[in-house]
């Protein structure tokens, strides 16, 4: 990946973890007002968000970046 190529995709990273992280807040925010069983469905795909989150911010640290990329695809490929 070239220097041009990479911004781009932090840029579209970074853009997607803000988002994300307001859709978690937001959601957050509104679980006490969900069923019980709704309650454990909504809390479970949290905890998945959350997870993606983590692997986003540690990508975005440059920590290991390609392994990090291949851990969000596995996550996302497990997910759909």
């Amino acid at each position: 990946m070239d220097d041009r190529e990479d911004l781009v995709y932090q840029e579209k990273l970074a853009e997607q973890t803000k988002l994300t992280k307001a859709a978690f807040d937001d959601t957050i925010a509104k679980l006490d007002m969900l069923s019980e069983e709704s309650s454990k469905v909504s809390t479970l795909i949290m905890q998945l968000l959350r997870d993606n989150l983590t692997l986003r911010d540690s990508d975005m640290q440059g920590d290991g970046e390609e392994q990090n990329k291949e851990a969000l695809q596995d996550v996302e490929d497990e997910n759909q």
